[in-house]
């Protein structure tokens, strides 16, 4: 059951929980929480994986152990050690090439979150971080671990970042603790009681800040400024104060001045990226490369089966991918030539390709088509 103790978590969350730490679950509750967690344990095990990225769901409130109180008043219940065996499983999959966090959590519990966060940091494959709606607390945490955070939307949730705790006074209860540890029990009704508990809270809030710090690449002190002392922000706001890097659907891009220290540090430019990082900009490049040629290819494929070369040279030129319409337009050209008696013969129209075995006599032909039907474009 979900326990009083120190947490990363919004405190509407926290009150909700709260009010029914004593409720007594059904069976049949029971045996749907049964049911969530073999469902998380079977999406740990098999992950879904688009683009060779693989996709991590992390919803409700974040424990060290499985609670069904979370789960029935948390929105949710994901426990770190289900992250970092789900982690650890596309780290080692090598079709994998990179990791998507799907967050959609209010926090959790201070156990266990610093073992996942040293975890994180030990993965060598790229790890980024997409909002679904909150991202808060113990959440951000995590994300703040990753490479690049992106909001879905405007509307995302995010920071709540510090630790609070509740505690009790009850009558008729008297403590007592052993002569050499009086800060074991410390009595809340005294100032000195309460300035122990602060100062675990204080400790705890610190190492927190140093490995939001590090994660996000700035300072302590930024963070105190600027990143809400636990107050929740919308999307743009928290953008604005460098807590997340994008919000997906677009915004309206800063200048780069206004941009440049978004993280704590300035952008690097093409040359800085090769020369730090040549192995992911070679990567990067032969991507780019690749993705090209078959743009190219995918074009010159169609128009070599409908003839229709002026629309393969203009769309190759002006860098159109292969739409929907322009797919209809080679389609048309090719129903054109195939319900045509003869083809019309002038000094404008494009021969068809003379039977060749020889690669290099066809690609001479393939140059000198884009050559006839560039002559038909209108002039730039």
């Amino acid at each position: 059951m979900f326990k009083d103790g120190y947490m990363f978590l919004e405190l509407a969350v926290q009150e909700k929980l709260k009010i029914h730490k004593d409720y007594q679950p059904t069976s049949k509750e029971y045996e749907e929480f049964t049911h969530y967690q073999k469902k998380n344990i079977a999406s740990i095990n098999q992950q879904t994986a688009t683009q060779n990225i693989a996709v991590i769901d992390i919803i409700g409130v974040l424990t060290c152990y499985p609670d069904i109180l979370a789960m029935l008043f948390g929105g949710g219940n994901t426990t770190y050690q289900d992250i970092t065996q789900s982690i650890q499983a596309a780290n080692v999959d090598s079709n994998i090439t990179s990791i998507q966090l799907n967050i959609d959590s209010p926090g959790g519990e201070v156990n266990g979150l610093f073992t996942l966060l040293d975890f994180i940091n030990t993965v060598n494959k790229p790890i980024n971080t997409y909002v679904i709606n909150t991202c808060a607390s113990a959440a951000y945490g995590i994300a703040s671990q990753t490479n690049m955070i992106t909001a879905a939307n405007r509307g995302a949730r995010i920071g709540s970042i510090g630790v609070a705790t509740e505690q009790i006074i009850r009558d008729n209860i008297v403590r007592i603790s052993s002569k050499n540890a009086p800060n074991k029990v410390p009595d809340i009704n005294t100032s000195a009681g309460r300035e122990i508990i602060q100062a675990e809270l204080d400790s705890i809030e610190s190492l927190f800040l140093e490995y939001i710090a590090n994660g996000r690449n700035t300072t302590i002190d930024n963070i105190i400024q600027n990143y809400g002392q636990g107050a929740v922000f919308l999307a743009d706001d928290a953008k604005n104060r460098g807590m997340i890097d994008t919000i997906s659907g677009g915004i309206i891009a800063k200048c780069p001045d206004e941009e440049e220290s978004a993280r704590g540090g300035n952008l690097m430019n093409t040359d800085e990226i090769k020369a730090k990082y040549p192995e992911a900009y070679e990567a990067i490049y032969k991507m780019g490369i690749d993705k090209e040629r078959d743009r190219v290819v995918s074009h010159l494929t169609m128009a070599e089966a409908s003839l229709d070369w002026p629309t393969a040279v203009k769309a190759i030129k002006d860098g159109s991918t292969m739409t929907d319409t322009i797919s209809a337009q080679y389609m048309a050209a090719a129903l054109n030539r195939k319900t045509q008696d003869q083809r019309i013969k002038d000094e404008d129209a494009i021969p068809e390709f003379e039977a060749k075995t020889d690669d290099t006599n066809k690609e001479d032909q393939i140059l000198s088509k884009i050559e006839a039907a560039t002559k038909s474009l209108p002039k730039q």
